[in-house]
């Protein structure tokens, strides 16, 4: 028997319209509850990029068998939106891009991008890198590849948006 901690999702619920959700017909055990609602700007809380490690847990047995969790969604994401395109051409390009926390570069995330339009969250009030790729281009990052906090990296309030048009070059051959 392997006594190493096991994670995997259990089950997605949705709230309802006063944000309460049940969750029943699972063993007994220590569950991670994690939120998201994209569409409102509240990103996927089990990724730890966009996670602070406040993730509520709720213990159930056979003495407790129902736990109460509250959950307290906030501050909504930053939204960074754009396009990716060749630089000589003015064509889509389609890639992907690699974000990560400045302080903390072991919280990262990569997510592909459609060159023509892009849009994806951010944590609010964070230091944040961004690095986009594409085969057979050259890397473009922002704010530059030896960001820190003090020198600009993207900083977005809750809320807010921005948009960057990113011109990538080809690579040498």
């Amino acid at each position: 028997m392997n006594s190493r901690a096991q994670a995997k999702a259990i089950r997605y619920v949705e709230t309802d319209t006063n944000g309460a959700f049940v969750m029943d017909k699972l063993a007994w055990g220590t569950y991670r509850v994690f939120t998201r609602k994209e569409s409102a700007c509240y990103p996927d809380t089990s990724w730890s990029f966009y996670s602070n490690d406040e993730t509520p847990v709720a213990t159930i047995s056979a003495e407790n068998p129902t736990a109460d969790v509250t959950i307290n969604l906030g501050p909504k994401a930053g939204t960074v939106t754009g396009t990716m395109m060749d630089a000589a051409t003015g064509q889509p390009v389609d890639g992907g891009v690699h974000m990560w926390r400045i302080l903390n570069p072991n919280r990262w995330i990569e997510t592909g991008i459609n060159g023509s339009g892009f849009e994806f969250l951010v944590p609010p009030d964070v230091p944040v890198g961004l690095q986009f790729q594409a085969n057979g281009y050259r890397e473009w990052t922002y704010p530059g590849p030896n960001a820190t906090a003090a020198n600009g990296s993207l900083v977005l309030q809750p809320g807010n948006k921005v948009s960057l048009d990113i011109r990538l070059e080809r690579a040498a051959r």
